[in-house]
């Protein structure tokens, strides 16, 4: 047996809660970094993983298994409604959720409303297969505050909406709230679907916890998944 490389932390990231962590072995240099107004947004290149998307160091989407959550949080949701005409996506900066959404002919309009303009222009430099939608002419992107956006959208606009935040920290923290929820359920037609990134529910169970009891609200009323 070979003796175990020695571990440097300064080649490693690290997403931790505190009592556990995920961690990824980068290579080379850091490949893009910006201090937006709203959070760190930076792009390195690993060893198991290929390219990976971090904001304030904490991991969005990696090459190797972003579709795992593209899909699921477009797939399943669509599967559950007969006509989805309009769509708002809230967040999905790395672009991955538009790409499965235009897949579906009958979709006829997708608003995307996405804060930090930083992470869509890093995806589409460094991600093109993840954001090679951003061009669809379906697509309405809107570098603004979701929630904000969400509270002044007219009643029953949309068919579904996919809340595709970041981790709820920083400007994607009223994400996650009751009162952002039922602004969104507002907004929504009779039946819709709200699909939510809802966190991990190993590393922050509290999170998704918060999301089973909002969707309480609307049993009976619309679908609202969680993912």
């Amino acid at each position: 047996m070979t003796a175990p490389e020695q571990f440097n932390p300064s080649e490693w990231i690290i997403d931790s809660n505190g009592k556990m962590a995920l961690s990824f072995h980068i290579k080379g240099d850091r490949l893009f970094k910006e201090e937006s107004p709203y959070q760190t947004v930076e792009v390195f290149d690993t060893y198991g993983n290929g390219k990976i998307l971090t904001i304030d160091r904490m991991v969005m989407c990696t090459e190797a298994d972003e579709a795992s959550y593209h899909e699921t949080i477009v797939h399943v949701p669509m599967q559950t409604h007969p006509n989805v005409k309009d769509v708002l996506v809230i967040g999905a900066g790395d672009g991955g959720t538009i790409r499965e959404l235009v897949r579906y002919p009958e979709i006829e309009r997708i608003t995307m409303v996405e804060i930090d303009e930083a992470v869509v222009r890093a995806s589409k430099q460094f991600f093109p297969t993840i954001s090679s939608a951003f061009n669809h002419p379906k697509l309405n992107l809107l570098i603004d505050d979701g929630i904000k956006f969400v509270a002044e959208a007219a009643d029953a606009a949309y068919d579904l909406v996919i809340i595709d935040s970041s981790d709820p920290v920083g400007p994607s923290e009223g994400l996650f709230t009751r009162s952002f929820y039922e602004d969104v359920y507002r907004c929504l037609r009779p039946g819709g679907v709200i699909t939510v990134q809802s966190e991990s529910p190993v590393l922050i169970p509290k999170h998704l916890s918060n999301s089973i009891n909002v969707s309480n609200k609307f049993l009976g009323k619309s679908k609202f998944i969680v993912i």
